[in-house]
């Protein structure tokens, strides 16, 4: 009984260990840190001590070290310290706020203070930093309404600007781009450009961003990024079955680097094979988005196919062999898509600075973007600052007011797909449906192309922005006016752009004056070219060597003949040696045009730097009538991109000045291979008269002063039976004179230097005109010599050459334009004309009547004759005779001696001879009047003076040196 009545101990009761059911999880990941204990645990040391904040992306990541080091630096400063594991206070914070905005600089040249959104944001991120430093930091309600209310303090006193950065946003729609790149590209064709390849380049950047509804950093490298960026292998081209044209190809676009998807890694920062990495350093590997996208089959739309631009690009650099063959090989895959050579390449590539060419291999930056965006704004003439994401903005306007279709919706996440599939409000709220559906399946690019949607809030249009040259004048005042410093170059280049931004504003404040509305081009009212006239067109280029006047244009394969561009008169003397020269006598003008002649070649009127080129080309089509401008833009699909991928025409100063090393420059300056054609120089065609042409702007400009149109030049034009038989010269000339010209100075001229006394020019000049030209420019003389007559200068100097007087006026008296110089210039009688009314019937006063005895009628035909092979004055001195100046007496005794001989009897005592120097052999032309002998010697290879090539002509020197 007493037994029973002890007390029960349950914790005297021994159970049976218990077995855990997973006890052997995660067995084989103890074993491995048991091997390697030792390294890890040095390892995990030494990460804990160098772990550093690298959450988030890279921006996120500078945005916390910049603002961390500026309290750092502050506390540095005012010899503050910090508690390792609170950090600051919030006195201490607010004290460094207060300090710190007033020496942040704003974003914007033109921003005064920075925003109070931006001061927030880096409060935030500043706190998101000091807890990851000190472990104990925090801030209460209290300390977050002070460190507000001293936020808000600081922009009621107009430290901060409440606000966005922008002052109005735009919406760059479809209608709009449209109207972009229509106008970028026909500027090309109108004007010349630099490098097709970059042209084609900035179309290809607006239109794939508009059609992908993108950011630019989706497509470009964003900054502090590595290998986030759009390649060609996310270009997937497919043809569908039973397809095989351009028409029928479709796109798929694969956004890998969206926003809040990329990734950075430190390794990979320094990878030079980075090109052959695929998706291996990717978090997400099944988030990609892609976009598809259709050809826009309406030849009208064109400049804003994605497709179309793409293949143009592939075809230039080289992706792609040969458009058939692309669409041949695709039509064999099973897969049928296209292959790219190099899809690792960017697809926006980057630019080379200062140059034609394109690094296809690097990738290009967001602001590339955006500087395109805005080129081709001011090209549209749109008047308003935009920027890249208004495309992205405009677009997405786009999609809420086109007209949908029946099949428009499929592909997209609905409220009652998530009920059908049994998902929850909270689900589809939390994208899980979205997720389920995937990508959209329809194409929303075409009905937005399409129907063209122009919403109330387009931007005004007005004329296109042409951006005017800055003188170094300009720079320097500005830079004086700002407290910058004239000679640091990047302080010159930031007031270049203040002053092209002032100028742009200008421009968009006068434009808006003149009452514009938005004019945005419906693809129905584009005319689209005849397809069976567009058959017979292609484009046609020249070796480096031709100089044939119609390389700019498109011309029939099968033409036989060509036809040659004349020069006007006026520009015997200035225009370059490539334009046939169809009259050597003086041409009287009138003063007013001689004054705008005056103003256009004497003038400080500078071409476009080698930067400044990349605008425009002028591409004609061959027809009979007035209608005769097809456009390039508008032909049918195939034609356009093979047209475009082909097209190699270069508008460069320096390569139309020294058009006789064409062949060895052309490489060093312009793009070339793959689809491209030979590289040929761009030529201005005059379309008054649609019959001249000129690789220069100032000339055609002249050419227009005096240009009577087309019916008169139809009715002076002869025929032309001469054509020059040089190899790759295209000229044709209607007399044999004009022939022979054309060969002593182009073909057998030898590059010189200029043997004016006194001039210290060492420039070789590739060509007679050239040389000429540089003596008209630099060597007109002041007679008589005088002093400079604007009032107040104190120089003594007596001016003797107009140059140097000019130079004089724009360095020293700042007098930049010839309106401003014209009243200290002198009344060159070298540039009066005498009116044919006033002259009065005369003989040639050379050596007296006995030794010429020509009886001329008109002021021309006197000073032709002096100038002539008899006399072979110089045209100024022959235009001071005629205006009744005294016939110099070496002049006279150098023709009225008695060694004389009459122009007649040296004619009728001259026989057939071939040009003596050198020998037959050397030279061999033939010649059957004195006149034209001497002309030879005195031009092309030999260039002779005039006395010995005359004493050659009578016989008087039987053996001339070489």
């Amino acid at each position: 009984m007493e037994d029973q009545h002890q007390p029960f101990n349950s914790s005297d009761v021994e159970f049976s260990p218990v077995h855990k059911k997973y006890r052997n999880a995660g067995l084989t990941s103890i074993v491995s840190m048991r091997e390697t204990l030792f390294e890890d645990r040095i390892s995990s040391k030494k990460k804990v001590r160098n772990l550093t904040d690298d959450r988030g992306a890279p921006a996120s990541r500078y945005a916390r070290s910049l603002w961390l080091n500026r309290m750092e630096g502050y506390m540095r400063e005012n010899q503050m310290e910090l508690d390792p594991q609170t950090g600051p206070d919030c006195v201490t914070l607010v004290r460094f706020l207060d300090t710190v905005v007033k020496h942040i600089r704003a974003r914007g040249d033109e921003a005064p203070v920075p925003l109070r959104s931006s001061i927030r944001r880096g409060v935030s991120v500043l706190c998101s930093a000091l807890i990851f430093e000190f472990p104990k930091f925090s801030l209460s309600k209290h300390d977050c309404s002070r460190v507000d209310a001293l936020i808000d303090g600081l922009a009621d006193d107009g430290q901060l600007r409440r606000g966005r950065h922008r002052e109005q946003y735009q919406w760059i729609g479809v209608s709009l781009v449209e109207k972009m790149s229509r106008s970028w590209l026909q500027a090309a064709l109108d004007n010349g450009c630099l490098s097709w390849d970059i042209v084609i380049h900035k179309a290809l950047t607006l239109v794939l961003q508009s059609a992908l509804l993108c950011r630019a950093g989706e497509i470009a490298k964003s900054k502090l990024y590595t290998v986030e960026f759009m390649r060609w292998r996310d270009m997937v081209m497919t043809l569908p079955l039973g397809a095989d044209t351009l028409d029928d190809v479709q796109l798929t676009c694969l956004l890998r680097f969206e926003k809040g998807k990329k990734y950075d890694r430190a390794s990979l920062s320094g990878h030079r094979g980075f090109g052959k990495l695929t998706g291996l350093f990717r978090w997400d590997t099944n988030t990609d988005r892609d976009v598809p996208l259709q050809t826009l089959r309406n030849p009208a739309l064109n400049v804003i196919c994605p497709i179309k631009l793409l293949l143009v690009q592939a075809l230039r650099s080289g992706n792609i062999v040969s458009l058939d063959d692309a669409l041949t090989q695709a039509s064999l895959r099973r897969d049928r898509t296209i292959e790219w050579l190099y899809p690792q390449r960017p697809v926006i590539p980057q630019l080379v600075r200062d140059t034609a060419f394109i690094a296809w291999d690097r990738p290009a930056g967001t602001n590339q973007v955006n500087k395109s965006t805005k080129e081709l704004g001011l090209a549209a003439g749109i008047l308003a600052s935009i920027v890249s994401h208004d495309l992205r903005r405009g677009g997405f306007r786009d999609l809420a007011n086109v007209k949908r279709s029946a099949d428009s919706v499929a592909g997209v996440a609905t409220r009652e797909v998530a009920k059908v599939g049994g998902h929850s409000a909270h689900s589809y709220s939390g994208g899980v449906t979205d997720k389920y559906v995937g990508e959209v399946e329809n194409d929303a690019y075409t009905p937005r192309a399409e129907q063209m949607f122009v919403s109330r809030k387009t931007p005004l249009i007005g004329n296109a922005y042409k951006k005017r040259r800055l003188t170094t004048t300009e720079i320097d005042t500005y830079c004086q006016q700002n407290n910058i410093d004239p000679t640091f170059k990047p302080g010159r280049g930031k007031a270049g752009r203040q002053i092209h931004g002032q100028q742009k504003i200008g421009w968009m404040e006068s434009e808006k004056a003149q009452g514009r509305t938005p004019s945005i081009p419906s693809p129905t009212t584009v005319s689209t070219s005849n397809p069976a006239s567009v058959k017979s067109t292609t484009t046609t280029t020249l070796p480096s060597s031709s100089l044939m006047p119609i390389s700019t244009k498109i011309i029939n394969s099968s033409a036989s003949t060509v036809s040659s561009i004349p020069i006007d008169p006026l520009l015997l003397l200035h225009d370059e040696g490539d334009v046939a020269i169809q009259d050597e006598g003086d041409v009287a003008i009138q003063d007013a045009a001689a004054e705008r002649l005056d103003s256009l070649v004497y003038d400080n009127v500078a071409e476009p730097e080698a930067e400044e080129q990349a605008v425009g080309l002028q591409f004609f089509l061959e027809n009979a009538d007035d209608a005769r401008k097809t456009s390039i833009l508008t032909l049918p699909g195939r034609e356009f991109v093979e047209a475009l991928s082909k097209i190699n025409i270069v508008r460069h100063n320096d390569l139309a000045q020294r058009f006789h090393a064409l062949d060895a420059l052309f490489p060093v300056h312009c793009p070339m291979g793959h689809s491209r054609d030979y590289p040929s120089l761009f030529r201005f065609q005059c379309e008054i008269c649609d019959d001249y042409g000129t690789r220069s702007k100032i000339h055609l400009n002249v050419h227009r002063l005096v240009c009577k149109g087309k019916a008169v030049v139809a009715e002076n034009k002869k025929e032309k039976l001469f054509p020059c038989d040089q190899e790759g010269c295209g000229f044709v000339y209607a007399l044999a004179k004009q022939l022979q010209e054309h060969i002593d100075s182009v073909h057998q001229w030898k590059p010189r230097r200029c043997n004016v006394p006194g001039c210290t020019n060492e420039r070789l000049f590739e060509s007679r005109i050239h040389l000429i030209q540089h003596v008209q420019f630099s060597h007109r003389p002041i007679e008589p010599p005088m002093r400079c007559t604007y009032i107040g200068c104190t120089s003594t100097t007596l001016w003797g050459q107009m140059e140097n007087y000019t130079a004089h006026l724009r360095l020293r008296h700042h007098l930049f334009y010839l309106a401003e110089r014209k009243p200290y210039l002198p009344q060159n009688r070298l540039h009066q004309t005498v009116s044919t009314s006033s002259f009065q019937s005369t003989v040639c006063p050379i050596g007296g009547s006995p030794a010429c005895g020509k009886l001329f009628k008109r002021p021309e035909d006197l000073t032709r004759h002096m100038t002539g092979a008899f006399h072979g004055m110089r045209v100024e001195g022959a235009k001071r005779i005629t205006r009744g100046a005294e016939v110099d007496p070496e002049v006279e005794s150098s023709v009225g001696g008695e060694n004389s001989r009459s122009k007649k009897d040296v004619t009728s005592s001259f026989q057939s001879t071939a040009c003596p120097i050198g020998g037959s052999p050397a030279c061999g032309k033939v010649y059957k009047r004195p006149a034209d002998l001497t002309r030879h010697l005195t031009r092309g290879i030999h260039d002779l003076g005039l006395e010995a090539a005359q004493r050659i002509t009578r016989g008087e020197d039987t053996e001339p040196e070489v």
